[in-house]
C-alpha cells in the first residue's frame, strides 16, 4: 500500500505548481519556485500519507514519524523531478513570449 503513494505525491505536486505557476509574480524564476513548491507539495503529500496510515492500522505517534521521515524522502525527490520539468517548461515558455515580443517591437522599425 505504502508502495502505491507515488501517485499520490505526483499528483500533489503537480497541482500544487499548477497552482503556483498560475498566480507567479513576474520577478519570480519559474524553475526556482518549481523545485521549492515540488519540495513542499511533496512534504504535505508524505504527511497526509503518514496520518492515513497510522489512522488505518491504528499505530502510535512514533510510527507516525517514522512514516513521516521515509515519505518525505520520496515525496522530496518526486517533488523536485516534477518542479524542475515543470520550472523547465515555463523558463522556455517566458523566453519564447520575450522573444516574440521583442520581435513585435522591431518590427515596427521595418519600412515597407
Amino acid at each position: 500500500m505504502i508502495l502505491l503513494r507515488d501517485l499520490d505525491f505526483l499528483l500533489g505536486s503537480i497541482i500544487g505548481i499548477l497552482f503556483a505557476f498560475k498566480y507567479r509574480k513576474p520577478n519570480q524564476t519559474p524553475l526556482k519556485l518549481g523545485i521549492l513548491v515540488g519540495n513542499i507539495g511533496g512534504f504535505v503529500t508524505a504527511t497526509g500519507t503518514s496520518i492515513f496510515v497510522c489512522t488505518i492500522f491504528q499505530y502510535s505517534i512514533y510510527w507516525f514519524f517514522f512514516y513521516l521521515f521515509w515519505l518525505s524522502i520520496t515525496g522530496f525527490v518526486v517533488g523536485s523531478i516534477v518542479g524542475v520539468l515543470f520550472g523547465f517548461y515555463y523558463k522556455k515558455k517566458d523566453a519564447k513570449a520575450k522573444y516574440s515580443m521583442d520581435d513585435e517591437f522591431y518590427q515596427g522599425f521595418i519600412v515597407k
